[in-house]
């Protein structure tokens, strides 16, 4: 087999906020895109049925998972600009644009998606067990207004 010809597994990634720098998960989901279409007949048209083309592009939503670290406030520091200093607003000049890349066995770029616009809209912990041997984890959440995959 040819170098490339096999798929690239998914654990391999880097996630770099602006501002923020990167920052390492465990899990991100919600790297969408996807177009609404917009159906349209004209009236002479000797087909009884619409044509279909695409229309706007749906902004979603992309989640970050990671465990929870002592001396790592990246992820509170984004949601507590969004609370405290309003950053992030309209009327603010601050975005947040995140990138993504997946990486191959030597670390060479396989594939990128750059989200733009982005706002913190949630963050939270894992629910705490006693009596569970696991990580604790902590969720951030963000609104965007698109995604180019490079």
């Amino acid at each position: 087999m040819a170098k490339g010809d096999f798929p690239v597994p998914k654990f391999n990634f880097r996630v770099t906020f602006t501002p923020g720098g990167v920052i390492s998960f465990q899990e991100v989901t919600g790297l969408d895109v996807e177009n609404e279409f917009v159906e349209y007949r004209n009236g002479s048209d000797p087909f009884f049925t619409p044509e279909r083309r695409a229309g706007m592009r749906k902004a979603g939503q992309m989640t970050f998972k990671k465990g929870i670290m002592s001396n790592d406030t990246k992820l509170m520091d984004l949601y507590n600009d969004l609370a405290n200093k309003k950053a992030y607003y309209p009327t603010m000049k601050y975005p947040i644009n995140v990138t993504v890349e997946l990486m191959d066995e030597a670390n060479s770029t396989v594939r990128t998606w750059k989200v733009w616009g982005a706002v913190p809209i949630k963050i939270s912990a894992d629910n705490f067990n006693s009596t569970e041997n696991a990580i604790s984890l902590e969720t951030l959440e963000l609104a965007h207004s698109g995604v180019d995959i490079e």
